[in-house]
């Protein structure tokens, strides 16, 4: 029970990054509030799929039947945040940005998903490498920003926006949709397996690089 729950609060926590990046008008501020919802999944160690999906068959990685249950319930945490959405006055317009989002060819979603489940592993893993607070969570605070001011797809907080924007009233097309969210759930996944794949692994005491 504890491992659901912890997932939905990955899920709510990416979402309150995402609320926080549409509640202000500069894309550049908000792109740096939305890093404390990575922030506080790697402070807490609470399981996040975007996090997590990279060390798939390496030591001490969830098996992707947890992999998979872990992604179900961030997507709930997310979307209890979104549908609970409430505009500011200053904010930026989720509907239009959810529609924008889904206007575009479903690889150019596939392409933003994968670099951006490039720049969440190395946020991720340089968290769990370093020791020193300013070390642990640079890749973060620049992390998180280059992913949001470059366009890329996060799967948890586009499900966050699309609730929100159904709250606004985006129709509701579950073809379209969904499919989305599966094609950059798929980006995500492959970005960051690639990435893991080929940067080298941390060395054990005595071992060889």
């Amino acid at each position: 029970m504890s491992f659901i729950l912890h997932s939905m609060a990955a899920g709510l926590s990416i979402a309150l990054g995402g609320y926080a990046y549409l509640s202000v008008e500069s894309r550049y501020l908000g792109a740096l509030l939305f890093s404390v919802g990575l922030y506080v999944v790697c402070q807490y160690r609470i399981p996040l799929y975007t996090g997590r999906i990279a060390y798939l068959g390496r030591p001490g990685g969830y098996k992707a039947a947890r992999l998979m249950q872990m992604l179900l319930f961030n997507l709930i945490g997310a979307a209890a945040v979104g549908l609970l959405f409430v505009p500011t006055a200053a904010g930026q317009d989720v509907t239009a940005l959810m529609a924008n989002k889904l206007s575009s060819p479903l690889q150019s979603a596939f392409i933003r998903g994968l670099m951006c489940g490039m720049l969440v592993f190395l946020a991720v893993d340089i968290a769990s490498r370093f020791q020193d607070p300013f070390g642990r969570y640079l890749g973060i605070l620049l992390g998180v920003p280059a992913f949001i001011l470059a366009g890329f797809e996060h799967c948890i907080a586009d499900m966050f926006y699309l609730a929100a924007a159904w709250k606004m009233g985006l129709p509701f097309e579950a073809a379209p949709q969904l499919l989305f969210l599966l094609t950059v759930i798929l980006g995500n996944s492959a970005g960051a397996l690639l990435l893991n794949l080929l940067m080298p692994q941390p060395v054990k005491e005595g071992g060889k690089e």
